[in-house]
């Protein structure tokens, strides 16, 4: 019997990747699902790039976005959409928001609820799947981020384990494809993450400040909303970024000299050094949002 596989695409080209090496050589080992969660505050170039990953790869992908009941006790599930009805505004995210208050450090609920608790209620509720693992895209210069917990936890990653990919790897085989991610590497994901370095933030407050608006709005209603579980925690009013940095702060520091990040989509060099100049290899969004 096949073992049933989860797929998480997060949008980006190293699991669009991933997506396309299991769906050509792991479908006689998987029962595969693959499964694209949109928060709302996904870049537009993102959601084009996943429908079209779906069409040129025969994914079969489902949408989903969450249903954050507003009820405490009560858990997150689903909605089911597709690439034209998929939130744009932000309303998802607006919704957790509601609920949990701003992300931050100390009240990193976005990643449970907007992508893994949304996901594990379809398997489980619609599916009826149970017992199942998930590939996670993460790469083998990305080792540091595989699960010390992997094998209890059941997650897989193909581009570690199976064919080990490097950045520049996966930048060359897209750059051989009839379509590719249009975004710089700081841009993905979450327009205006508060995961990003400062530097990421920096440069897209300074080459796109658009990124920003649904967060400044989201930060002047609920700056002084604390949840009830994290009044010992958090201060009023509540900032989402790093060193409780306001969306402000972000945009007077980013005229201030600073190192503007680089951008590593076009990179092809196999023999990066961690200590290239510009190039941040700092946790980031993409970096720490997968689903496990």
């Amino acid at each position: 019997m096949k073992k049933k596989l989860c797929v998480s695409f997060s949008g980006g080209e190293t699991s669009g990747y991933m997506a396309q090496y299991l769906k050509n050589h792991k479908q006689d080992k998987y029962e595969m699902v693959f499964i694209f969660a949109n928060t709302g505050q996904e870049n537009e170039e993102t959601l084009k790039f996943v429908d079209q990953c779906d069409k040129a790869f025969n994914l079969n992908l489902i949408w989903l976005e969450a249903k954050i009941n507003q009820e405490l006790g009560k858990g997150t599930r689903w909605n089911v959409v597709n690439y034209k009805t998929a939130s744009r505004n932000g309303k998802p995210f607006e919704d957790g928001i509601k609920k949990f208050g701003l992300p931050n450090m100390n009240n990193p609920w976005c990643t449970r609820d907007l992508k893994l608790e949304p996901i594990h209620s379809y398997l489980k509720l619609n599916l009826g799947w149970k017992d199942y693992w998930t590939a996670i895209g993460i790469r083998s210069d990305e080792i540091d981020r595989v699960s010390t917990n992997r094998i209890k936890n059941k997650l897989y990653y193909p581009l570690v384990e199976d064919i080990p990919m490097s950045k520049p790897k996966i930048n060359f085989w897209w750059a051989q494809q009839d379509f590719r991610l249009n975004l710089k590497g700081y841009e993905g994901n979450c327009k205006w993450c508060w995961k990003k370095s400062d530097n990421k933030l920096m440069t897209i407050a300074i080459e796109k400040p658009e990124y920003f608006d649904f967060a400044r709005k989201v930060e002047k209603l609920y700056e002084d909303y604390v949840p009830e579980s994290k009044s010992k925690s958090m201060q009023k009013p509540v900032r989402m970024f790093r060193k409780n940095k306001s969306v402000q702060d972000i945009f007077d520091n980013s005229k201030l000299k600073f190192k503007k990040q680089k951008d590593d989509s076009d990179t092809y060099n196999w023999q990066i050094s961690i200590f290239d100049e510009g190039l941040d290899t700092s946790n980031g969004c993409d970096e720490s949002c997968e689903i496990h």
